[in-house]
């Protein structure tokens, strides 16, 4: 069963399977589209139209940062094509893949698409892509750059495709953006900056006076939302936790570390 694509959606599968064809020169590709804007449908349509053309399913690689978003790609796959989660390799988190020792790391891949693609460039991820040397890249991203200022364009040889968040916004497929600022004067001439970005040991440590404050801002903006909050350490997330708890707040904490992140 085919996924049924919005018109930008078809165009960068298109975009991408050039890469097929000898359309493009380019070894390696990458595609970005706005976070909402279903990357994981277009992967799993994606896939289902390289098994069209003839690649088999093990020659096939697609990579993936955690479980969670692992589990989202398998459920998109499974509505184009039913047998994929059991015949070809996802690598759910590069972090725990033993490229020496599994079998399946000796599989002929051809085609290796990279899901959050801004981390295509960190050691963990380019252990993989280097094993996999023959292979076509395709890195689908929301985010084009690191933090760390580490090109993409070391990897990747030409932006196939890119869809921003404004046209998405324009043409009806994500709400428009809100921003709503917090009226605190927060101190932050002794954080040092890295690459542009704040240390994320010392901001985290920085918010700590305002925390309160936050919380209290929260109650007015918040109370009868549901509501996602980041924060730079897991030691700064769980006791602000605490404090929303202290507020009213029905609150949980999760981070990468939890045993319960699945429940949670």
């Amino acid at each position: 069963m085919s996924i049924t694509l919005f018109p930008d959606q078809e165009y960068l599968v298109q975009e991408a399977l050039a890469l097929t064809n000898n359309a493009t020169k380019h070894k390696n590709v990458l595609i970005t589209s706005p976070s909402g804007s279903g990357k994981t449908f277009i992967i799993a349509e994606l896939i289902h139209r390289l098994i069209k053309l003839g690649f088999k399913q093990e020659e096939i690689l697609v990579i993936s940062p955690t479980y969670e978003i692992s589990e989202q790609i398998y459920d998109r796959i499974n509505l184009a094509l039913d047998t994929f989660k059991h015949n070809v390799l996802i690598l759910g988190s590069v972090l725990t893949s033993r490229l020496d020792d599994d079998e399946e790391t000796k599989l002929p891949i051809k085609i290796i698409i990279v899901d959050e693609a801004h981390h295509a460039v960190s050691d963990t991820y380019t252990r993989v892509l280097e094993h996999f040397d023959q292979a076509n890249v395709l890195g689908v991203t929301a985010t084009p750059e690191r933090s760390d200022m580490r090109k993409l364009g070391s990897l990747f040889q030409s932006l196939a495709y890119e869809y921003s968040i404004v046209q998405a916004i324009k043409e009806g497929y994500l709400c428009k953006i809100k921003a709503q600022t917090v009226p605190l004067k927060i101190d932050m001439n002794n954080v040092s900056v890295t690459a542009g970005d704040f240390s994320a040991n010392e901001i985290g440590t920085a918010l700590d006076p305002y925390l309160e404050q936050i919380a209290t801002e929260m109650e007015t903006v918040c109370k009868n939302r549901k509501t996602v909050v980041f924060l730079p350490l897991i030691a700064t997330s769980q006791k602000f936790k605490n404090i929303l708890i202290n507020h009213g707040f029905k609150a949980a904490e999760v981070n990468g570390n939890s045993d319960d992140r699945e429940q949670i």
